[in-house]
């Protein structure tokens, strides 16, 4: 049950001046005499009937003594106005985000599971800004393009062309990996946990079938896998931060590869066991900084090491395409035909048309 939608909230609330204004007229009560008889100014009580200023608890005391009508009444009164006024605000600001909201894609959102089904562009903005966590949309460029919490968020999405969605794609990781429990990190111990990743990449099980086993490795290093399905305007592949002083992996089914998928997983990887630093974000597919393509790079390697090592690569150079053959030195070697395929199709070996049944599809 959405809690918010259950809330009564009357269709109009009066300031409790007009309340008192009432009173005083019932009781032919001058304003000059109720501000005497309740010990306040004259130019208070005005203030009041005006809805200029709010009544508070000494206030609603006097009142009570004056009009015999009890305290708590005045203050629920008050707060009633103040609630009202808070939302009749908050309404506003809703409709400003409405343009905000319409820079994102929305449908893709609520179809992929990040947003709930929504009616209406004012709650649609709504929506959105629940997802981020933000009061107003003005928040958003605060934290992701002026870094005005560059300790939490460490760099700017500032020009972009895909912010919007990828802001969202990034915020959907930190979503899911706030239900995650983790231990510490251990670098150690993620080293020791590749051999048997390597082992799942390899084996022939479907998408379903290796998820869970490849985030509970994961987990048991104190490192954070999130599944995000791939949204629309988005190009990342994967993408590694420091989330809660644990290493955060994100990767998505941008491609819908299994070959592809692998190599972003262990790409990410490659950058929490060789630069796992509080400090960066790697995006896959971003642009970089020329000392961050280096790291890219270095990322590259380690993945392509893992996949498929340099020396087995260098025997498939130069041969031409055959299925038999694929299958033969995948056996061989214990990979997955994916690999040798997509690796190949990477090198230009291969022409892209080949190969295509040997390579799964992942979807999320």
């Amino acid at each position: 049950m959405n809690t918010a939608n259950s809330i009564y909230v009357p269709p109009v609330v009066y300031h409790p001046g007009e309340i008192l204004s009432d009173k005083l007229d019932e009781l032919n009560m001058s304003v000059k005499e109720f501000a005497l008889r309740s010990g306040k100014p004259e130019k208070t009580v005005h203030a009041v009937l005006k809805g200029e200023s709010g009544i508070t608890p000494d206030m609603a005391i006097q009142f009570e003594k004056v009009l015999q009508i009890p305290a708590h009444f005045w203050l629920n009164a008050q707060k009633n106005y103040d609630e009202a006024q808070a939302r009749e605000k908050r309404n506003r600001e809703a409709e400003s985000s409405i343009a905000w909201m319409k820079n994102f894609p929305f449908s893709d959102m609520v179809k992929k599971g990040f947003l709930p089904q929504t009616k209406g562009l004012k709650e649609k903005a709504e929506a959105l800004l629940s997802f981020f966590g933000f009061a107003k949309a003005s928040a958003w460029d605060n934290y992701y393009e002026n870094q005005n919490l560059a300790t939490v968020f460490r760099m700017s999405l500032k020009g972009h062309p895909d912010r919007y969605a990828l802001s969202a794609w990034l915020r959907y990781g930190e979503i899911e990996a706030r239900k995650r429990t983790v231990p510490s990190f251990s670098k150690s111990v993620l080293q020791t946990k590749i051999a048997e990743m390597q082992k799942l990449a390899n084996s022939q099980l479907e998408d379903e079938d290796f998820k869970t086993p490849l985030a509970d490795l994961c987990a048991e290093a104190g490192v954070i896998l999130v599944y995000t399905p791939h949204l629309t305007k988005t190009k990342a592949n994967g993408a590694t931060r420091c989330f809660c002083d644990h290493p955060l992996v994100q990767v998505s089914d941008c491609h819908k590869r299994y070959d592809i998928f692998w190599f972003s997983f262990f790409h990410e990887l490659g950058h929490v066991m060789l630069h796992n630093s509080k400090k960066d974000i790697f995006l896959e597919g971003d642009s970089y900084s020329q000392r961050d393509q280096q790291k890219e790079e270095e990322a590259d390697r380690f993945a392509g090491e893992t996949l498929l090592p340099s020396k087995l690569e260098a025997e498939l150079k130069g041969k031409s395409y055959s299925a038999t053959a694929v299958l033969e030195f995948a056996a061989k070697h214990n990979i997955h035909p994916a690999f040798i395929v997509g690796r190949m199709h990477h090198l230009k070996e291969w022409h892209p048309s080949l190969g295509h049944e040997f390579i799964p599809r992942i979807n999320f």
